[in-house]
């Protein structure tokens, strides 16, 4: 099973969540997902989309909680596994590993009700002033026809008013508060089934390193929160020609530097510095290829000249180190890592294992190889997570400190 980029358009239009993260290729790029991701809530849908399938019955949810543990992204290859005993249903999306979890609780139901059906929803999403509550009334309708689509049996057979919530919840979180950037964290409602199209919202931001942020919705038939994370804006790197203004013209004419992930972020932004200082460099990209090449057509824009190479640093063929090592690079500037996930329940082995094999294990298996080609320094960045040590990032802490006392040695 697939969730397709028309897929994501249909639900935005249901929805009215048009948030960039799920629906821009361009935008999702440049986000820590390095690509667009699905809606948390079309993968809730998706499970009571499975569940009404198989029990053939309108019925009513009377509790629903939902975790969004991992991303899901556009076109990636996941299953759906349902659990239902005595009214009562656990369903996961898997991927390699569980992406998402819900549980929700049932009533059967003559029938599925009615909602006042919408066609069109507004577009942009806001970026409130997280450091203030934000309060205000949500309208619970939604695209009927295209829900059909989507979702036919959960459409069919799940009660309205749980669809409307369900749906809006999504549009709140992406369009509203935190509203721009905002990542699905869970979902935990209580329902009643009484008449209504209105919920009101209050949005709180928490204490967080995160950025959390809190959505408490309460109307007679529907109560509870919904959880997000809110990211900071995309930075957009400092071109070249700002570069220049602010004389950024350190002296890197006796370098040959390798600097592995350059696409992005510190790493593309040391890569413009070391050219305009005079060094000869050589950049890795792993995906996607087009951003690389943009980015060597740029430096050739400028009259500078850099070598551009796929590198997988997981995969480090034979072939590919003979060309790096044919440059024969000085100096190694090292920006590779995995996505920086958490977890505050426990310490994961299997994560803190990821972090030391890039941070570790595959920076030192680079760097070894380099040593005969003439390495001299090699540069890769810390973090104060080291100092700070947050409860829900201390695999990446640990790893990135055992990063920092193996390279001193170097």
């Amino acid at each position: 099973m697939k969730v397709t980029q028309q897929e994501l358009e249909d639900f935005s239009k249901i929805s009215g969540d048009f948030n960039p993260v799920h629906l821009n290729e361009e935008y999702a790029s440049k986000t820590m997902f390095g690509s667009q991701i699905v809606y948390g809530v079309y993968q809730v849908m998706l499970c009571l989309d499975a569940v009404a399938k198989e029990l053939k019955v309108p019925f009513f949810i009377s509790t629903v909680k939902a975790e969004f543990k991992r991303a899901l992204s556009v076109n990636q290859s996941f299953e759906i596994e349902t659990e239902i005993n005595d009214k009562k249903v656990t369903a996961y999306v898997k991927g390699e590993s569980v992406l998402s979890k819900v549980v929700f609780s049932y009533e059967n139901v003559p029938n599925v009700g009615f909602l006042s059906p919408i066609e069109d929803f507004e577009t942009k999403p806001a970026v409130p002033n997280r450091e203030t509550r934000l309060q205000w009334k949500e309208s619970i309708r939604f695209h009927e026809k295209l829900c059909k689509m989507l979702f036919p049996h959960a459409t069919q057979y799940v009660h309205t008013l749980n669809l409307g919530v369900l749906l809006t919840s999504t549009r709140i979180i992406g369009m509203k508060y935190p509203g721009l950037n905002s990542i699905f964290k869970s979902i935990d409602l209580k329902f009643s089934l009484q008449v209504g199209e209105y919920i009101s919202c209050e949005g709180m931001p928490k204490e967080s390193l995160f950025g959390e942020c809190v959505v408490h919705v309460s109307a007679p038939f529907a109560e509870g929160q919904l959880c997000a994370f809110f990211r900071p804006e995309i930075v957009h790197q400092n071109t070249f020609e700002v570069l220049m203004n602010k004389n950024m013209h350190a002296d890197f004419s006796r370098q040959r530097a390798l600097i592995v992930g350059a696409t992005r972020g510190i790493g593309l932004q040391c890569l413009r510095l070391l050219s305009l200082g005079g060094a000869q460099t050589m950049f890795t990209y792993y995906k996607p290829q087009q951003e690389a090449d943009e980015i060597a057509d740029d430096l050739k824009r400028h009259g500078f000249s850099s070598s551009c190479i796929y590198f997988d640093i997981n995969n480090q063929d034979e072939e590919t180190l003979e060309k790096i090592k044919a440059f024969a690079p000085t100096h190694l500037y090292y920006f590779a890592t995995p996505k920086i996930s958490s977890d505050v329940k426990t310490l994961n082995e299997e994560r803190f294992q990821l972090f030391c094999h890039y941070y570790i294990f595959a920076l030192h298996n680079l760097s070894h190889q380099l040593k005969t080609s003439g390495l001299k320094n090699i540069f890769t960045p810390s973090s104060i997570a080291i100092t700070e040590l947050p409860k829900d990032m201390v695999e990446y802490a640990f790893a990135k400190a055992t990063m920092e006392y193996w390279g001193g040695g170097i």
